[in-house]
């Protein structure tokens, strides 16, 4: 059976040519069904349809100006990539967020992190807003949702990581073909004598290691301590 909340489509008033509908619909499903007022407002609807619909039911917000074309639940990506727009255009989801969803990291904070380059974003109530430039080469996007690359968020994770768990880290990702050595280390060199960094700089010179399982990127640091290869 299919999700009946899909069988509902926005009608936004009498006068609405379906045109705007499709329109709203496709930019909806390329978002995880999320849009924001101001892409509503790009496509000819005006501010009073955006609350008519969301007062009948027919957009939930999950943020200031960020909607749902369907009612809750609403999924983990969904919130994150929902703080994400909220945060504008130049947001990507950051720190363990980031880790979890490439999957690197197992567990951590379901709280949305996220870093607005150049300092312009809005602090926003759930939403640990991190002020700071991002190069371009450290954007991502994985479903659908803009994030700081595997080498940006090992630099963001160094000051509250120790070393056998930034070692942990930077193995799941290197085993999962996330990360650029020669871009984690560019981004290490830019950032020497920062909190955190000196400790990842002694893991990058190490030889490069790959695991197979959980349980194996578990063990690896006690290894190196061991002196075993």
């Amino acid at each position: 059976m299919g999700d009946a909340r899909q069988k509902s489509p926005i009608s936004w008033d009498k006068s609405t040519p379906g045109a705007r509908d499709r329109a709203v619909a496709t930019l909806a499903s390329r978002q995880l069904r999320l849009i924001t007022s101001s892409q509503l407002q790009r496509t000819g609807v005006s501010r009073n349809a955006i609350h008519n619909a969301a007062r009948r039911g027919r957009l939930h917000r999950i943020h200031h100006g960020v909607y749902v074309t369907h009612p809750p639940p609403f999924s983990r990506n969904q919130r994150w990539l929902a703080a994400v727009l909220a945060c504008g255009s130049e947001a990507a989801l950051s720190h363990e967020p980031a880790a979890m969803l490439q999957g690197f990291l197992d567990a951590g904070s379901l709280i949305p992190h996220v870093t607005v380059s150049g300092g312009r974003g809005r602090s926003r109530s759930g939403i640990v807003v991190h002020r700071g430039a991002v190069d371009p080469r450290d954007y991502r996007r994985v479903d659908s949702i803009p994030c700081t690359s595997a080498d940006r968020v090992l630099i963001d994770l160094a000051p509250t990581r120790d070393e056998a768990e930034l070692e942990r880290l930077l193995v799941a990702a290197e085993s999962l073909g996330l990360v650029k050595r020669g871009r984690l280390t560019a981004l290490v060199e830019e950032r020497r004598g920062h909190p955190g960094i000196a400790r990842l700089a002694s893991i990058l010179a190490l030889e490069p290691a790959l695991a197979r399982s959980d349980l194996e990127a578990l063990f690896i640091p006690i290894w190196h301590l061991a002196g075993v290869p």
